[in-house]
């Protein structure tokens, strides 16, 4: 059985030995920069055009829902047959709208 002095030396030595492989392992990495760099980014461009129009389709219930603005509803007062001044310009855009749209149709409900 080897002495602890013995052991002591092949503790130090392995640790050491250890130590050294670690040191050579870092400076293994280092890393040069290129000798030449790649040349700037030049300006962005962009060149899509899109392939569909943006929004509701010209005409739809969507589109009406987004032209009208939450004016697409008319409300009349409990008991009353008369409308405001506000759903009065509501229904007239309402009419241009539809004019645009002549084969559009309209629903008037009433309860």
């Amino acid at each position: 059985m080897p002495s602890s002095l013995t052991m002591s030396r092949y503790t130090k030595s392995g640790a050491t030995m250890l130590l050294l492989a670690g040191a050579l392992a870092v400076s293994a990495c280092k890393t040069t920069a290129p000798k030449e760099l790649p040349p700037e980014p030049g300006p962005a461009t962009t060149t899509t055009t899109p392939s569909q129009p943006i929004g509701p389709v010209p005409g739809s219930q969507a589109d009406f829902v987004a032209k009208m603005m939450g004016a697409d509803t008319i409300y009349f007062d409990t008991d009353k047959y008369d409308i405001d001044s506000m759903d009065q310009a509501a229904l007239t855009r309402q009419a241009q709208w539809l004019m645009q749209y002549p084969g559009k149709r309209a629903s008037i409900e009433g309860h």
